[in-house]
């Protein structure tokens, strides 16, 4: 989950949970010990709910953080702004809760070396 910056000292790779996956698997992605904020995080530095894409695309780009979603209208903002993104793509299905942590269980370290 880190990688070396150009003043030789680590960094990890921040990920943006978006609110249309889910809030528990980005949450048991932060008890495994991944950097993982969720956009309805209350109390950190986080856009809340109520933030347009724009918003959450503008933050992200200001923390260095990799928007993780599913959204398409989100995949096109990020893509249009420059900000790196994953997009979980469930093939025009939805996902359970269950599935979904799963699904991203399985891919969630091969992301982190893609992002490097």
């Amino acid at each position: 989950m880190t990688d070396k910056s150009d003043s030789g000292r680590l960094q990890r790779v921040h990920l943006l949970w978006d609110e249309n996956l889910s809030l528990r698997v980005a949450q048991a992605l932060k008890l495994l010990g991944y950097p993982v904020g969720f956009i309805k995080e209350q109390g950190g530095n986080q856009p809340q709910q109520a933030a347009t894409d724009e918003d959450i695309v503008k933050h992200a780009l200001l923390s260095r953080q990799v928007i993780v979603t599913q959204n398409h209208d989100m995949m096109q903002i990020c893509a249009d702004a420059g900000q790196r993104f994953v997009w979980v793509d469930p093939r025009g299905r939805q996902l359970t809760k269950a599935r979904q942590l799963l699904t991203v269980l399985h891919q969630i370290d091969r992301w982190i070396d893609i992002l490097r």
